[in-house]
């Protein structure tokens, strides 16, 4: 029946006897959606592949080295961005009450609808957004039998090195008061994709006359599914919204064109300075000056810092039962020694040609230097960064380390290596038989007191924003002998001897943890790359490819 057929019927009706007279009107109803979501080959460039997770939220203390008991917490925002997410998200900031912690973000993107709600109630509370992603020092928000809440929450690193927001994700990040996208983390807009779905719904309409009074109700009585299209045109409406939308946020409506133009089936990535011109960010900086414990150690902590009550201490051990640390090791220096072993990403993609690095962690002892010898000339000529991560220990042999690397021509970063199979501290480990395996970050990586005399010695020297240093040496007072080879060494290696005066310092004296702008002064380190930036299998993809590229022969398919 068409429209002017059903007129015309109610024309009819009223000019007749007045009775109730049901009628059918039956008319296509078009309700749509907007989706932004990254096609999967562009996912996969930025490790955004992998099943289809919805975005979800949890309350993270850092968990990082030296870092209680006043320690930054943040928000983890990760996963694609569903209808309902925007309801899950308010519910989640009702729960914390007036708590402004900021938002570590990371998705693919998803419902444009969810993503401006989000990005408005980000923006009412004045929240803080970063792009990043958490590596959990507890268990995982998602993982199975996981009761972190109940032992006292969530504990992590945020890292930005290939963190991802795609398609919808930048809407959200558009909220935020201060908004940061590092050098390392990735931000990418294509054509918003708006499905409409027709329906015929069928309606039952009654007219009645009460008391000279005409009263006409309707009712659905059958809706029959008329399928779906989908089309990339932005109409009118949608950029009106869009636009009004960016405005509010004060976004540069610029970047508006960037997204119709980009098909959907690819991704636009951003620069920086464009993300600046077009006022997406507010700085350069990176999710770790949002989420870094450096943070919460100067005189005005940021608002995201929350001070945990310290545990009475312990009382100290009868002098029966104390013993003597090793040979020039500091006292309070604990835990096992260190260990080398030459690892091989296991980034999805890598293979043939991936990075290898050497992963040096444990505490520093007399026989170190001998390890590391044999580690190189396994190795041979290669020349392989040291992913380095240590509470101190012996000074001599730190010294004799960084001399080793500094003869080989090597690089070091601080990190912290995350073996995929099993590890070198477990005795009977040696690799899966083609050695280690795995992933480098900065993420648990700590560098304290005699550690610094092995960093000094490479040829480049890298931390990252959020790396956690301590100077200052545990043990006593050194002799003068040892101060005047430590003096030596620094100076051979060119670096300032107020490093060495940072590592006598008394408790309460100096600057601890230094800051990066303090550690590039000192010459401690020449760059602030991440590790994970530094071991990235990208790296091996693009000539020239990175010296610690290695490939590894594809092996033939059985017949």
């Amino acid at each position: 029946m068409s429209w002017a057929e059903a007129t015309s019927l109610k024309k009819e009706w009223f000019e007749g006897s007045f009775t109730f007279l049901p009628f059918l009107f039956c008319f296509c109803l078009m309700l749509f959606s907007a989706t932004l979501v990254v096609p999967a080959h562009a996912a996969q460039q930025a490790q955004a592949s992998g099943p289809s997770q919805p975005m979800r939220f949890a309350v993270v203390r850092s968990g990082a080295y030296s870092c209680e008991p006043n320690c930054p917490e943040w928000i983890w925002a990760e996963g694609d961005i569903g209808p309902g997410t925007a309801v899950l998200f308010k519910r989640f900031l009702k729960k914390l009450g007036g708590r402004k912690l900021p938002i570590v973000l990371q998705s693919r993107g998803g419902d444009l609808n969810a993503a401006l709600a989000m990005g408005r109630m980000i923006r009412q509370r004045g929240l803080d957004v970063a792009v990043g992603y958490t590596t959990f020092t507890t268990c995982a928000p998602r993982q199975s039998g996981c009761d972190a809440e109940k032992k006292g929450g969530y504990k992590g690193v945020a890292a930005a090195g290939f963190a991802y927001c795609y398609s919808a994700c930048p809407l959200i990040l558009a909220g935020g008061t201060r908004r940061l996208v590092g050098a390392w983390a990735q931000l990418g807009v294509h054509q918003v994709t708006t499905t409409y779905r027709q329906q015929l719904i069928t309606y039952r309409i009654t007219t009645r006359i009460v008391k000279g009074k005409k009263i006409v109700t309707k009712k659905v009585v059958g809706r029959k599914s008329k399928g779906t299209f989908s089309t990339t045109d932005m109409s009118k409406k949608l950029r009106r919204d869009l636009v009004a939308y960016l405005a509010e946020m004060g976004i540069s409506a610029q970047i508006v064109e960037p997204i119709n133009n980009t098909p959907a089936s690819d991704i636009l990535v951003l620069t920086q300075d464009e993300m600046l011109k077009l006022r997406l960010i507010t700085s350069v900086d990176q999710v770790d000056a949002l989420t870094s414990p450096a943070i919460c150690k100067t005189a005005s902590p940021s608002v995201n810092c929350r001070q945990l009550p310290v545990a009475p201490a312990v009382a100290a051990a009868s002098p029966t039962t104390v013993q003597s640390p090793p040979r020039g090791i500091s006292p309070g220096v604990t835990g096992q020694a260190m260990r080398f072993a030459i690892v091989r990403s296991s980034e999805s993609g890598c293979e043939p040609v991936c990075p290898e690095w050497i992963s040096a962690e444990g505490v520093i002892r007399a026989e170190t230097p001998g390890l590391l010898e044999k580690t190189l000339n396994s190795v041979k000529d290669k020349r392989l960064l040291v992913v380095l991560t240590s509470s101190g220990g012996d000074a001599e042999a730190a010294m004799a380390i960084g001399r080793i690397i500094r003869n080989h021509g090597l690089s070091v970063a601080l990190g912290k290596t995350k073996f995929s199979g099993c590890e070198p501290s477990q005795g009977d480990c040696s690799g899966d038989g083609e050695g280690f395996s795995g992933r480098a970050g900065s993420y648990e990586g700590y560098c304290a007191a005699e550690c610094a005399l092995v960093v000094i010695g490479g040829a480049q020297r890298f931390a990252a924003s959020g790396a956690i240093v301590t100077l200052r040496r545990k043990g006593t007072e050194a002799s003068k002998d040892l101060e005047q080879r430590l003096a030596q060494y620094l100076a051979e290696m060119g670096v300032d001897n107020k490093l060495l005066v940072a590592m006598q310092a008394p408790p309460g004296a100096g600057f601890d943890p230094p800051t990066p702008a303090e550690m590039e002064a000192l010459k401690l380190i020449t760059n602030t790359a991440d590790v994970e930036y530094l071991t990235a299998a990208a790296l091996c993809k693009d000539p020239p490819a990175s010296e610690g590229c290695t490939a590894r022969p594809l092996q033939s398919g059985n017949d």
